[in-house]
């Protein structure tokens, strides 16, 4: 094996995160190897991110924990899935039923929450109400009200809906309070692949999967950084280098019509720029390697 010959230090260069830590390390382990190890640890694939990443190699021991944990959590997904996979199947074949049934630790709970959610919808009996709808007039403008008391609209018969539309016909309404606010709504936050695929298939029908690929496409082209990101900051560093990236897409004419922006960084808000929340991975984000997606194939 290669890790046996002339090699004097190995860089571990999996994917940055819990999952590409242990598979990697796992090799390592198997092959009985026990040399100096550094981390490569980078979240897109563009030149300067590979250089920049070399060039500030993480230790081995700055990892190590992280790789404990996805080792934790196989042997959990191990131990659960097949010990409990097994006495079910057993158990049902008791009953007559000849099937390999599977049971998890994510998924049997996960399918419980589901299964719940079903007999609800199944077991709900619907009942049937009404609602006393108002037309008011005033200063030539016709305004639709909503009879309600104690906060609630809906009334249990009919006979009563139609007595208090009866009581309530061609009676003066009065104004008894008006009440103005204003609301301000922050910026969403940036994506991470859950809210990116919520996004697509609410804009654009896409399904989870087609999301995905396209944006495991991008990433392995270096446009966008790693994909499968759960969360929606980034680091300073990461937030430094926004404006050259913008000033870069501004000039495609796919988005100059978003230029130019209502802020130029964003470097000191930390709603969006916060170390602390970066654990595997930074949120998604275009990278300095734009590109005109014009004639883009996956």
């Amino acid at each position: 094996m290669l890790l046996n010959h002339k090699v004097t230090e190995i860089i571990h260069a999996g994917d940055a995160g819990r999952e590409g830590e242990l598979i990697i390390r796992n090799i390592i382990h198997q092959s009985g190897v026990k040399k100096p190890m550094k981390r490569l640890w980078i979240s897109s694939l563009t030149k300067n991110a590979i250089v920049e990443g070399f060039q500030s190699l993480l230790n081995e021991e700055d990892t190590r924990n992280l790789y404990y944990e996805a080792y934790s959590r196989a042997c959990a997904d191990w131990i659960v899935g097949m010990n409990a996979s097994r006495i079910y199947s057993i158990l049902l074949k008791e009953k007559g039923i000849h099937d390999v049934f599977s049971a998890g630790r994510v998924q049997t709970p996960t399918l419980a929450l589901i299964v719940k959610r079903e007999n609800e919808i199944e077991n709900f009996v619907s009942k049937p109400f009404w609602e006393v709808l108002g037309k008011f007039q005033m200063n030539g403008e016709v305004y639709e009200g909503t009879w309600e008391k104690d906060g609630e609209s809906r009334v249990d018969s009919k006979e009563l809906a139609e007595r208090i539309a009866a009581f309530c016909h061609t009676k003066m309404a009065e104004v008894g309070d008006v009440e103005k606010e204003r609301k301000e709504y922050l910026a969403p936050l940036l994506f991470n692949l859950s809210n990116l695929q919520s996004t697509a298939n609410s804009l654009y029908k896409m399904s989870p999967k087609h999301v995905l690929d396209i944006a495991q496409s991008l990433y392995q082209k270096g446009i966008i950084s790693y994909p499968r990101s759960d969360s929606t900051v980034v680091t300073k560093g990461e937030a430094e280098a926004f404006p050259a990236i913008l000033e870069k897409l501004s000039k495609l004419e796919a988005f100059s019509s978003y230029f130019p922006l209502p802020k130029e960084t964003i470097t000191t808000d930390k709603r969006f720029v916060n170390d602390k929340k970066v654990t595997d991975h930074y949120a998604i984000i275009p990278t300095e390697q734009v590109t005109n997606l014009t004639n883009f194939k996956r």
